[in-house]
């Protein structure tokens, strides 16, 4: 998905934010933000096909654009930009253009996209609580500050360094060099005292709570002692001996943010229902076979021969059991399962 700045070349309040690359949207239908009436704050999301509307709300939400719906009452034209750092494709004006990705779209320009992500963006409808042990970075901290309905507690916490909604035990290890040449990972794999695979130990044995291990910076690149195939190993014990979750970040700010989308998540869900499938089809057989592709037994091959007999789902409906049968890949057991979802 690529977002493209139009700027209306004689009236500077009239923007769009054009959202490209949708698969299945066709040229023919455009989808765009605009701002909503004049206030500052608040866009609207506009498809010149409503038919597609949910289409392009559930494409916004997989990409990360939107949280939810209701979000875009506190959003501005320059905030939807920032979401995929897409402010770096100039404005123009006259006729919108397709947008162009911004140079240095390579891992460079990933990473300066992670480092502007900020955890004040993400909108928290519900009251989380994250508990910090006060061993912890400030910067941790400063990064948690003031966000609405985000509350932080610096407290000495008996197992892990982050608590989440009470729920999630997080233990974080910076994976960058210390003072002493070795990181704060790589210090716990390789000591005497294997201070990683202990406390994993806890937390995996701790009752009525999810174990997660954050890696703070890129485990395999700043280790000074241990080679790829440790790291991995240390990784591949803590996922399947301990059966803890692990994941990667890129900074002490990438936690924060990090931390605020497992509360939200964990208290609010996603905001929005994941679709169950991926790209739709436009031409109306190809409809008719994806609908029919979800019965019970039916695989794609089947749902099209069907689909070519058939021009509706009430056609199917109407249709007799052995006018059915006969069509091949379909028997009695199949035919049962079709009748039960379809009636």
């Amino acid at each position: 998905m690529k977002l493209a700045h139009w700027q209306h070349p004689k009236r500077p309040s009239v923007a769009r934010i054009y959202i490209n690359g949708i698969p299945g949207l066709g040229r023919e239908t455009k989808a765009y933000f605009e701002r909503s009436g004049r206030a500052k704050i608040g866009v609207n999301l506009l498809v010149t096909n409503d038919d597609f509307y949910d289409d392009v709300l559930e494409a916004l939400f997989e990409a990360g654009i939107l949280e939810s719906e209701a979000e875009m009452d506190s959003l501005t034209l320059d905030a939807v930009l920032a979401r995929q750092g897409a402010s770096a494709i100039p404005p123009t004006s006259g006729r919108p253009k397709a947008a162009v990705a911004p140079s240095g779209s390579g891992p460079a320009y990933r990473a300066q996209e992670v480092a502007a992500l900020d955890p004040h963006s993400i909108p928290v409808p519900d009251p989380v609580l994250i508990r910090i042990d006060h061993r912890e970075p400030p910067a941790l901290f400063e990064a948690l500050a003031d966000i609405p309905n985000v509350q932080v507690e610096r407290c000495e916490l008996p197992m892990a360094d982050i608590e989440i909604n009470e729920r999630f035990v997080i233990e974080r290890k910076s994976c960058r060099s210390g003072s002493g040449g070795r990181s704060d990972f790589e210090s716990s794999v390789i000591d005497d005292s294997k201070r990683l695979f202990f406390q994993s130990e806890k937390m995996r044995l701790a009752e009525d709570c999810v174990p997660v291990v954050i890696l703070e910076g890129e485990p395999h690149l700043f280790q000074q002692s241990m080679t790829p195939a440790q790291v991995d190993g240390a990784i591949s014990f803590l996922v399947t001996v301990q059966r803890l979750n692990v994941i990667v970040t890129h900074s002490v700010e990438h936690t924060a943010y990090l931390l605020v989308k497992l509360a939200t998540h964990d208290r609010s869900g996603l905001g929005y229902v994941p679709p169950l499938r991926g790209k739709k089809p436009s031409h109306p057989k190809d409809q008719l076979a994806f609908v029919l592709e979800g019965l019970p037994g039916m695989s794609g091959s089947l749902a099209k021969r069907l689909a070519a007999h058939y021009d509706t789902i009430g056609q199917i409906c109407n249709a007799t059991d052995s006018e059915l049968l006969s069509i091949e890949g379909i028997g009695p057991k199949r035919l049962e399962g079709i009748r039960k979802v379809l009636g």
